[in-house]
């Protein structure tokens, strides 16, 4: 028996995992979720 393990990615949708097995493939379906944001933004106001 074959095993094989890959890492997701951070962003995956783990709930909305989906596999099938057709005729010798396997299909794996990994929604991925927006990215979270990585920065902020800051305010700059003129000076005088």
């Amino acid at each position: 028996m074959l095993h094989r393990s890959v890492r997701l990615p951070a962003n995956a949708d783990e709930a909305g995992i989906k596999a099938t097995y057709r005729k010798g493939i396997l299909e794996v379906i990994v929604p991925l979720t927006a990215p979270a944001s990585s920065g902020r933004r800051i305010e700059v106001t003129a000076g005088e």
